[in-house]
Order: structure tokens, then sequence, then C-alpha cells
């Protein structure tokens, strides 16, 4: 199975939400689930597209 996860880079994300990861919580949670299903099917392929200015 290919899991394919879009995430959109967040240049200026409010100082509460600070990490290391700078994505919103939603692609934070969909990356989450695509590890959850790669994890779950070993011969699965996680692919993660971001874009970026």
């Amino acid at each position: 199975m290919n899991i394919i996860v879009c995430m959109k880079y967040i240049s200026s994300i409010p100082t509460y939400m600070e990490s290391r990861l700078p994505f919103s919580p939603s692609d934070r949670n969909a990356l989450g689930m695509g590890l959850t299903l790669k994890m779950r099917n070993k011969d699965s392929k996680l692919i993660v597209l971001s874009m970026s200015l």
C-alpha cells in the first residue's frame, strides 16, 4: 500500500504552537495517521509531499 500525506509548511506560527515541525495541527494528525498505517502494514510506503516558499 502506498500512503501519501500532503503537508504545508507554515512560516509564521503562533508562539504557543512552536515546535520542530512547523506544520498545522491537522497536517501533523495526518502524518501521525500515515505513520500508524505504515506500522500496521510493514510492506507499505509512506510518502510525504510538502510545499514551501
